[in-house]
């Protein structure tokens, strides 16, 4: 009997795609639906594991603070300005990692100065 032994070796590329799920929230501060008045602290937590490179915070679509790393990931917003009247605003944290990924959170909060 002639048995022949037969050995392959292969190689694969896999690539894996991550989604970030954000329980807790990006945004510690305000929580979403808060009513806000003064100077109010946006105090922000990147999710874990991620590697960040910057934070941006935006107030109405409308960049408002850019955050380098390594934080702290906090920032002031003073809402008597009379830039920000009584109303309902969007406050959206995006977190870039150091491979240009980006996490997103936004929440809305009524300013009543």
């Amino acid at each position: 009997m002639n048995l022949k032994k037969y050995f392959f070796l292969s190689t694969f590329l896999v690539t894996l795609s991550c989604t970030t799920t954000i329980e807790d929230g990006i945004i510690l501060s305000p929580r979403d639906g808060e009513t806000v008045r003064g100077v109010v602290i946006i105090s922000l937590s990147p999710p874990p594991g991620i590697v960040v490179d910057r934070v941006e915070v935006f107030i109405q679509n409308v960049l408002f603070k850019t955050i380098n790393a390594p934080g702290p990931y906090t920032c002031e917003w003073d809402t008597t300005t009379g830039e920000y009247p009584n109303g309902f605003y969007q406050i959206t944290a995006s977190v870039y990692d150091i491979d240009g990924q980006v996490t997103t959170q936004t929440i809305e909060v009524q300013v009543a100065n």
